[in-house]
């Protein structure tokens, strides 16, 4: 199982953009994982040392936060139905405090003390969290004010229990800190920000109550700029520290899906929500946009999904011409090997009208029929919708526990 777990995550890190193979992959993992019974707890195995099941907790808390991962970032249900696991979460404990020959398991270190398994455990925690915003999410009814109140306090409950080694803090306040620990932060802290964009855009696209949409939008809008400060922080302080690659990405799949949705937060500001924004916001978001920009276009050549905001990106900051990025973008999009040119392509200007038209052909669903003026921009990586704006982004789901797991 542990080998199989290894290979699932080389092969997401070696993908720079969503792949389906890895989730079908996680699926197997699941099925395998389940038959083994993993999703029953060690104690009901009395042939199992307390070594054993120890490390089969660890390994069932990673395996369900990982189904959790993945599913949300394809935006299609998990495998593991929380309800029919009895598997308690790992201590948290170091690997030197119990070996193969301990007889018993020793107490569990404090929950803020970081050790060998705390990110296992913040992990889970998020992951269970995230479930009951996923239910939410996918459910076909409508989003009440209510059930959004107790939405947003579940998140802002999940957060401010993950273990304090694990809340996001700049990367020049955490040099000493090991590297896995520090993407992990800014992974949690993604998953915080994004899951307040879903649930509050669940409840702007399907409720009837329009009396509490300012709130859910300043939320939405919140949200997304402190995704986006968050790349160009990190990017300024990596290539500064030369604690990650110079564009930040951290090869993964998960960071890039919350940039990809900022942006297009962003973009549908800008385009069609401006009038809503003072001149001071809009001149901030628009400076945000230009400098994601310069971020995606240093991997502009390592992403598909990249490319793509690359290129609708400039669209929206009113700059298509780019000759780099018309370079790239055609040769991707050329069945020749050499690429070619596109005289359609040249003759882009910057106008609104034409920019509607020409992003969804960019991402390759140039047939899709709009159902509104706005909404060619749920076409945008992770926005929530096709062609019709009351259906939602399919999420995970998995019941939540009202309080953080006990170690018993």
């Amino acid at each position: 199982m542990e080998t199989l777990v290894h290979y699932l995550l080389i092969e997401s890190y070696l993908n720079k953009d969503s792949n389906i193979g890895v989730w079908l992959l996680m699926g197997n993992i699941v099925q395998i994982a389940i038959r083994m019974g993993y999703h029953r707890d060690p104690q009901h195995f009395k042939s199992l040392s307390p070594y054993q099941g120890e490390m089969r907790r660890r390994m069932w808390a990673m395996i369900y936060s990982l189904d959790i991962g993945f599913a949300s970032q394809m935006g299609l249900p998990s495998s593991i139905k929380h309800s029919l696991s009895d598997t308690m979460p790992p201590r948290n404990l170091q690997d030197r405090d119990f070996d193969a020959s301990s007889t018993d398991l020793p107490p569990a270190r404090p929950i803020n003390e970081l050790t060998s398994s705390t990110v296992i455990l913040a992990k889970l925690h998020v992951a269970i969290s995230l479930g009951v915003i996923s239910d939410k999410v996918c459910s076909p009814h409508q989003l009440s004010h209510e059930d959004l109140i107790a939405a947003i306090s579940t998140l802002d409950k999940m957060y401010e229990t993950i273990p304090d080694p694990c809340k996001y803090r700049p990367i020049s306040e955490s040099l000493l800190d090991p590297p896995s620990v520090l993407f992990q932060r800014m992974n949690f802290y993604m998953h915080y920000q994004r899951a307040r964009i879903l649930v509050n855009w669940k409840f702007l696209s399907t409720s009837e109550d329009t009396t509490c949409s300012n709130q859910s939008w300043s939320i939405v809008i919140e949200a997304a700029l402190h995704i986006m400060r968050l790349q160009h922080r990190v990017a300024e302080e990596s290539e500064l520290l030369n604690t990650f690659c110079s564009t930040v990405m951290a090869d993964s799949c998960f960071i890039n899906n919350g940039y990809f949705l900022a942006a297009s937060i962003a973009c549908f500001l800008v385009l069609h929500r401006k009038d809503s924004l003072s001149v001071q916001d809009t001149l901030e978001v628009r400076s945000l946009l230009e400098k994601s920009l310069a971020i995606w276009n240093r991997t502009n050549d390592l992403s598909r999904e990249a490319s793509k905001v690359v290129t609708a990106l400039r669209l929206v900051l009113g700059n298509p011409e780019d000759p780099s990025a018309d370079t790239t973008i055609e040769a991707r999009r050329s069945p020749q090997a050499g690429g070619g040119e596109n005289p359609e392509h040249d003759r882009k200007d910057s106008d609104p009208t034409n920019l509607a038209r020409a992003i969804p052909e960019i991402f390759g669903r140039s047939q899709i029929s709009f159902s509104s003026p706005t909404s060619f921009f749920d076409d945008l990586p992770l926005m929530m919708a096709d062609d019709d704006t009351s259906i939602f982004l399919s999420l995970p789901s998995a019941p939540m526990t009202d309080y953080w797991p006990q170690i018993v």
